[in-house]
């Protein structure tokens, strides 16, 4: 997805939202898989009023309890997502998508606790994907610098949304 039409894309989908809770996913001790863990952290030092990062690791189905104890409006899971983009790229993976995807590290998949999150607390649930580094190449300076650059594109996206007004 282009820059401009994900930013228009995710301040569409944010729009109204009176609090955003953000699922960080990933394993924070696999380079490729610690893209959501890093990127919620990014997002939480921003110190967004009505945003509440969950740090998640591996079980983001653990924290649904807590989710609904925040009564978000709109729930934002962000996850390394092989997409088949460049490193740092970033997309909106519709629930469809993930639910035809077979590999995971999650022990029950993305779209099931989505759809649980959406009609448990009648929320909009979001899934941002950051694509990672390819898993059969090396980890390089470049892929690396890349994948940061999609955290602190994804930080600005996100505060430019909810700090202009557009939610």
């Amino acid at each position: 997805m282009r820059k401009a039409g994900f930013e228009r894309e995710i301040a569409n989908r944010l729009k109204g939202a009176k609090k955003i809770v953000v699922m960080a996913v990933g394993d924070e001790l696999d380079p490729r898989d610690c893209i959501g863990i890093l990127a919620g952290r990014k997002i939480s030092s921003a110190r967004l009023k009505r945003v509440k990062v969950l740090q998640t690791s591996q079980m983001p189905e653990n924290f649904t309890s807590l989710v609904r104890r925040e009564k978000p409006s709109h729930v934002v899971i962000v996850d390394a997502t092989d997409f088949g983009g460049r490193p740092g790229e970033i997309a909106l993976i519709d629930p469809e998508q993930v639910a035809a995807t077979r590999v995971s590290t999650h022990a029950m998949p993305l779209s099931v606790i989505m759809a649980y999150l959406s009609m448990e607390l009648a929320t909009r649930v979001l899934l941002v994907g950051i694509q990672p580094p390819p898993l059969n190449g090396s980890m390089t300076g470049e892929t690396i610098l890349e994948t940061e650059k999609g955290i602190l594109r994804l930080n600005s996206i996100m505060r430019k949304a909810i700090l202009e007004g557009k939610t």
